[in-house]
Formats: structure tokens, C-alpha cells, sequence
């Protein structure tokens, strides 16, 4: 890769991050923590184990050239401040999910996936390649 190719600028809005701040399930974020904002291309990665027969499914979706880049960046960022930094316990037969945005991985299980997560694995494992 050449220098500027796939590559993205991020942006911190927001105050900075004070120790002890919890999370504020009602909104799907971590309150009073600084929000990254993409304003380049995101590569979004979606790899779902588990399941009654344990078949693997990998999916990714690149949003480079797409006119709809900014609101599959918004829902990843929705997506990701809930996730986990660590596989969840799931459930037997459940799916488990591990999640990459440009690099960070993070993980979410099955029954307690939010909205967001939801919709961001559900549209990049139809969507993606």
C-alpha cells in the first residue's frame, strides 16, 4: 500500500475521558468518553463462529467507493462502544462474533447482541464479500 492509500483520518470530538466513567446502556455508548469520527475509507470485518452446525462465516465490506460510506461509519462506531475487548460467554448452539474496524478488533456474543451490533453483522455478512 502507498503512502495515503487506505488510509483515514480520525477525528476526536467530544470531552476527554475522565477514570471511573460507566457505561450508559440506554444511549449504546460510553458516556463522557471522546467518539472517534471516520472521515476516510473503513474496512469492516465480521468473522461468526458457533452455531448448531459450528460453521464458520467470514464477511467484509470496504467502504472506499461507497456512496453510502458515512452511514455504515456511523453504525460501526454505534456498534463498537458496546462491544467487548474479550469473547463473551455466549450461549450453547449461540453465535459469537468477532468484530474489525481498520484493525481493532472487539467481540459480542449472542443473546446479547445490541440493535446496532445486529444490524452492522447482519448487513456485512449479506453485503460483504
Amino acid at each position: 500500500m502507498g503512502a495515503g492509500e487506505g488510509a483515514h483520518e480520525l477525528r476526536v470530538r467530544g470531552p476527554d475521558p475522565a477514570p471511573g466513567r460507566l457505561a450508559d446502556s440506554r444511549r449504546g455508548r460510553l458516556a463522557g468518553l471522546r467518539r472517534l469520527e471516520y472521515t476516510g475509507p473503513m474496512r469492516i470485518q465480521v468473522k461468526r463462529t458457533g452455531g448448531f452446525g459450528g460453521i464458520e462465516r467470514h464477511a467484509e465490506v470496504d467502504t472506499t467507493a461507497r456512496p453510502d460510506a458515512q452511514e455504515w461509519h456511523t453504525l460501526a462506531e454505534r456498534a463498537l462502544a458496546t462491544c467487548r475487548g474479550t469473547p463473551p460467554i455466549g450461549v450453547p448452539d449461540g453465535f459469537s462474533y468477532e468484530i474489525t474496524v481498520d484493525g481493532r478488533t472487539v467481540y459480542a456474543a449472542d443473546p446479547g447482541l445490541t440493535e446496532d451490533q445486529r444490524e452492522l453483522i447482519t448487513r456485512v455478512l449479506k453485503e460483504g464479500s
